[in-house]
């Protein structure tokens, strides 16, 4: 995509540049959060795919803040709204020495802003919520929303790219770029990053006192001869597998593993594109070495569920959802999968349970409400 927009300082406005005063506040509830959330935060389709944050408005021009690594490469990019509406990303602009970008869209409609808050005034154990939009995976077709509970842990006193926030909420590739929240519901940093056994976050803070050097993003006739880090190789990767070239986004992935040899999310992608290239036991052996490094990845659990099933093995398949679900209890996919799984094996009343829950978790899963509509048939429910 070509830049030739360079975004004006005074243009951006006030809400961005200034942090108001923080007085002590209520903490939300996590169902307040993940509300205020879903409304602020925007998938980004394109590449390989990313998340990020409505952040400004001007007239009928909003700006959106999100990692860099998930715009970099020549692509036509589309923000995603929270009513589904679809919009041409038509300007950008990068801030040297980090991972940010802020990009643009148009539209007529009105888009709720996100608070941004004071990242500074975060303590040990502070809660915090990570939002976006994963990419797709063994199981799940489509990207979806994902809010994501944790805490923040500390921060680093150097971070390469900006990366010094330092959080445990369980973010997963495509989530790039989209928000970490604080317990009110304001802005504190960008997902991004996860290497050496941390989960890294860029500090809203860092981009507010950056912000007058955003500059116009490298146009994309012209040759980027910056090496690609990780996080630019993960993203080349993901945009070539949805592409359906798993083979070149594998080799894309094991150059980011040169760079950080341990980062789950490297491995967790290999295994996608290992499930969707018909290698099913490739796949299990890279999902173990995710497990293995981070054992609290959820998602890991629920895509290697995915992969034992398809290999027959349903109590195994059983064992993974439930650890998915115990680590992450409003994981709507995991119930839907193990709801399945437990139709396998003929238990339709436990079956239609997990359904059940999936459904309350997330009213628009239309998977969920297929299988559990064949479950009360096979229980020969036809009303139901």
């Amino acid at each position: 995509m070509g830049f030739s927009y360079r975004l004006s300082a005074a243009l951006i406005g006030a809400t961005m540049i200034i942090v108001q005063p923080q007085f002590a506040v209520a903490q939300l509830s996590p169902q307040q959060v993940e509300a205020l959330s879903r409304e602020v935060t925007v998938r980004i389709d394109g590449g390989g795919g990313g998340s990020g944050v409505i952040i400004d408005r001007k007239d009928n021009t909003y700006f959106v803040l999100t990692s860099h690594h998930v715009i970099r490469y020549p692509e036509r990019y589309e923000i995603v709204t929270s009513d589904g509406s679809r919009y041409l990303i038509y300007k950008a602009q990068e801030l040297p020495g980090f991972d940010l970008a802020v990009v643009q869209f148009d539209s007529n409609k009105s888009y709720r802003v996100a608070e941004l808050g004071n990242s500074d005034q975060l303590t040990g154990q502070a809660q915090v919520y990570a939002a976006g939009f994963p990419v797709p995976g063994p199981g799940r077709e489509q990207r979806y929303y994902e809010f994501s509970p944790g805490q923040f842990l500390r921060y680093e006193p150097e971070g390469d790219n900006g990366y010094t926030m330092v959080y445990n909420s369980e973010v997963i590739p495509g989530m790039s770029g989209g928000p970490v929240l604080d317990g009110v519901g304001k802005v504190v940093a960008i997902n991004g990053r996860f290497c050496n056994g941390l989960r890294l976050g860029i500090p809203i803070n860092s981009f507010l006192a950056n912000q007058p050097n955003l500059r116009q993003a490298q146009d994309s006739s012209a040759e980027d001869t910056r090496a690609p880090n990780g996080e630019d190789l993960l993203s080349l990767g993901a945009g070539k597998a949805q592409r359906r070239d798993y083979q070149s986004a594998i080799r894309d992935y094991q150059r980011a593993l040169q760079i950080c040899p341990d980062n789950p999310d490297a491995y967790y992608l290999i295994g996608n594109a290992q499930y969707y290239a018909g290698n099913k036991q490739a796949a299990l052996e890279n999902l173990n070495q995710v497990i293995r490094l981070n054992p609290n990845y959820a998602n890991a659990y629920n895509n290697r569920g995915v992969v034992r099933s398809d290999q027959g093995d349903k109590p195994g398949a059983i064992a993974d959802y439930n650890e998915a679900i115990r680590l992450n209890p409003n994981n709507a996919l995991a119930y839907n999968n193990r709801g399945v799984a437990r139709s396998d094996q003929g238990d339709q009343q436990g079956a239609i349970a997990d359904y059940n829950e999936a459904i309350r978790l997330n009213p628009n899963y239309a998977q969920a409400y297929n299988n559990r509509g064949n479950a009360r048939s096979d229980q020969g429910d036809k009303q139901g």
